[in-house]
């Protein structure tokens, strides 16, 4: 799932690779690009997690739920044949990793606080997906960050990172 998450966040989310045609007539494809790098990253959010804007409180902050039950869906389809438990399997973690995406990047950045924000595994993705707002072509991955240290992905942190996330509670 990290290295899925990693492409959907790198090649979809931040960049546009696909042929135009499709960001033209795939429902969302156009838009995903738009929210997120256009105006998740470079309008809103300059400040990780304190959005006075009540639009861009809402923009790109939680992943298409319909997106992910189609297309893990469609690939689940596709796996059955191979195995009766791969097709299944293959849709249940699309589906629960949408549902913790949501539930973990929305607090991220609009902060309730939830019971699991004092845990130290969210403080850890929390100060990892600050320093992806810092540094937008690093730590794409949100909630499992294998794929990033596979790919040389990762954004160390400097002293000055520390500095700036300690100022603003993270």
């Amino acid at each position: 799932m990290s290295f899925i998450e990693y492409g959907i966040h790198r090649y979809l989310m931040h960049k546009r690779i696909l042929p135009r045609l499709l960001y033209r007539f795939v429902p969302g494809l156009g838009t995903t690009f738009t929210n997120h790098n256009v105006l998740h990253h470079g309008r809103y959010y300059k400040v990780f997690n304190h959005e006075e804007d009540p639009l861009g409180r809402t923009t790109s902050i939680r992943l298409d739920l319909w997106l992910g039950i189609v297309g893990g869906a469609l690939v689940g389809l596709a796996l059955y044949p191979l195995s009766v438990v791969a097709g299944p399997v293959f849709f249940s973690v699309i589906l629960l990793h949408h549902l913790a995406w949501n539930l973990i990047h929305e607090e991220m950045h609009n902060p309730r606080p939830r019971w699991f924000a004092r845990l130290p595994f969210f403080r850890f993705l929390q100060r990892y997906h600050w320093l992806h707002h810092k540094y937008p072509g690093k730590n794409y991955n949100v909630i499992f960050p294998g794929a990033d240290f596979v790919f040389g992905k990762y954004a160390r942190c400097t002293p000055e990172d520390r500095a700036q996330m300690h100022a603003i509670g993270l």
